[in-house]
């Protein structure tokens, strides 16, 4: 149902999401060879594995995105935030690295499909609107994420890139969460 709050909670969550995603992913290239020690001709096929992983969050949550509603954005950003800590706990492995990132990909892919879904639920006006709204904060999400990834590595080190990008996304989740609450709350449901 429209919901004026519950929608700006969504565009928040996708500035989130995508943020956490984007300040760890920025530099993957630097982080596979640098930290996970693999050969730069492992970074193409170690990419395309996460490309695949991203085109099946894309399909598992297409499937389940009604099944029910809170689950599939609770879902992706869970396995989105496990997935960057994961990569920050075990990211000095070149194969579980590779491993983790299909992970990442497959929530970040359900992320994007699942809140670009719900903003339409929730918007409270034209929905046209509210999908540029949408559009933008994931934009929004896309330019912050490696600002905020430029100054973990320039302060922090590129290590802890994962770790600060699973820091945002959990307050993503946290957001899912609090609209969620919202709601079951809500006297129209």
């Amino acid at each position: 149902h429209p919901d004026a709050l519950r929608y700006r909670l969504t565009v928040l969550t996708t500035i989130l999401c995508v943020g956490g995603s984007f300040t760890a992913f920025t530099y993957v290239t630097a982080f596979l060879t640098r930290v996970s020690g693999l050969p730069l001709r492992a970074v193409a096929p170690g990419l395309l594995l996460t490309g695949i992983a991203d085109a099946a969050g894309i399909l598992v949550t297409g499937l389940l995105i009604d099944r029910p509603p809170a689950l599939s954005r609770v879902g992706p950003a869970a396995v989105l935030s496990a997935a960057l800590l994961a990569l920050f706990a075990f990211g000095t492995s070149g194969a579980a690295t590779i491993v983790i990132e299909t992970f990442a990909g497959i929530g970040m892919s359900g992320v994007a499909i699942a809140l670009q879904s719900h903003v339409l639920v929730v918007a409270p006006r034209r929905t046209d609107i509210a999908s540029a709204w949408y559009s933008a904060s994931f934009n929004v999400g896309i330019a912050g994420g490696p600002l905020i990834g430029g100054l973990v590595l320039s302060t922090l080190g590129l290590r802890f890139t994962p770790l600060i990008g699973a820091g945002i996304a959990l307050l993503g989740l946290a957001a899912i969460a609090v609209e969620s609450h919202l709601a079951r709350g809500s006297p129209s449901r």
